[in-house]
């Protein structure tokens, strides 16, 4: 039997209500992000390690125990795993203040032992002075609070967040994530959250794996998933406005670059293995590794092609600054890029004004011709309106959208 520093290790497959296909794991002291569109069965994958839905086959263990053996027909009852979980809407009591919802999860001993132990972990979260407190009495954030001193207080051998951050507005939220993060930090059991912002992920995540269809696609730090998506499939998942095609113009002596021809620019990235000459490729890069150039800066650095245009849009976020290039040339074509709010206000960028470019080939990656982008021809995705824009995803419902990179 495994040792119980091995945290978790889950292989589940269903086919209804909601297809899984997963293999996950997740080690002590671990934060591991779960993201994914809607209806990828994120929080279905939650429910599975909680005992609150059965999967058709596969294994779970937490521990050194085993919560599920499909063929061994195995599973324990939620009440018999010891899990934290943080639901997206606290469910907390509503006729109980705060320090009875705590003392609500402690085990065994005596109420004067519990209220103890209570009171502590209140304070632990910064809730000390509002233990009278019911939930109509305290805002989103302070409840969120109360949920997760809860889900601790149990002492569980996992911890479970679904998107425990959704139903507070931004400013809460920032301050709540520096919290969560220094107090996670001091866990030593694997913890697994639930989110459709990347931002958050990339905050509170050590690692994090991209899911759709019930099924895992990628797994790495949020730097490698963000950076390098193994596919097209994932980078437009993770919400990348860059994917492009285009035609393999030639190799170049060595075999180790290539040079593209993107609607008549010549576009140098790394050699894909089995491509030839005259081939369709998919390529995509990150809005991060598209680096912004200001007038009069050299345009002679290896492996890197300068592209100009026209400035489309301008969306701001916090410190950052999403930039929509219409590019030069005949064909429509949008590429996007981020700087920072001071890089762009001492530029001058402005919506109508022009920018340069450019981007490393290292940072390019290339992929065989998907179907799909075969027939949007070598145009680039425009910028998000209407119902296409951005925004709240909610879990297990039927859609293919891209998770929100607020």
């Amino acid at each position: 039997m495994p040792e119980r520093s091995e945290g978790l290790w889950m292989q589940v497959s269903q086919s209804l209500p909601i297809p899984l296909e997963a293999t996950l794991s997740c080690a002590p002291g671990e934060v591991l992000a779960l993201v994914g569109s809607s209806g990828s069965g994120k929080s279905t994958l939650l429910r599975t390690i909680a005992g609150l839905v059965q999967a058709d086959s596969g294994v779970i263990r937490c521990q050194g125990q085993v919560w599920f053996d499909g063929e061994r027909h195995i599973h324990r009852t939620p009440r018999e795993r010891r899990v934290g979980f943080v639901f997206q809407n606290y469910a907390l009591f509503p006729h109980l203040t705060a320090l009875e919802n705590v003392m609500e999860a402690l085990d065994g001993g005596d109420r004067s032992a519990r209220r103890t132990q209570a009171l502590g972990w209140l304070e632990r979260v910064h809730l000390q002075g509002l233990e009278a407190r019911t939930p109509h009495q305290m805002s989103g954030g302070q409840q969120q609070r109360v949920a997760m001193a809860r889900a601790l207080a149990r002492n569980p051998d996992i911890l479970l967040l679904d998107e425990p951050f959704s139903a507070v507005d931004r400013v809460t939220r920032e301050k709540l994530y520096l919290e969560i993060a220094d107090l996670l930090k001091g866990l030593a059991i694997p913890m697994i959250l639930v989110t459709h912002d990347l931002d958050e992920a990339t905050m509170l995540a050590s690692r994090m794996v991209v899911l759709s269809k019930g099924r895992t696609l990628q797994s790495g730090t949020p730097d490698e998933v963000l950076l390098k998506p193994c596919s097209i499939e994932v980078a437009r998942l993770l919400g990348n406005r860059n994917i492009f095609s285009a035609l393999v113009r030639r190799i170049e002596p060595g075999g180790l670059d290539m040079v593209l021809d993107w609607d008549g620019d010549e576009l140098r990235v790394d050699y894909l293995a089995g491509v030839e000459p005259g081939q369709r490729v998919s390529w995509v890069i990150s809005p991060g590794e598209v680096n912004y150039r200001r007038p009069g800066y050299p345009e002679d650095r290896l492996g890197h092609t300068y592209l100009g245009g026209r400035i489309a849009a301008l969306v701001r976020h916090g410190e950052t600054v999403r930039v929509v290039l219409a590019l030069d040339g005949e064909t429509e074509r949008m590429l996007h890029f981020t700087a920072t709010r001071n890089l762009a206000q001492r530029s001058g960028l402005v919506t109508g004004g022009h920018a340069r470019v450019a981007l490393p080939s290292h940072k390019i990656q290339v992929f065989p011709l998907a179907e799909d982008l075969s027939r949007r021809s070598s145009r680039g995705m425009h910028t998000r309106t209407g119902s296409d824009a951005p925004g709240s995803l909610q879990d297990d419902k039927p859609g293919d959208g891209p998770v929100r990179l607020a």
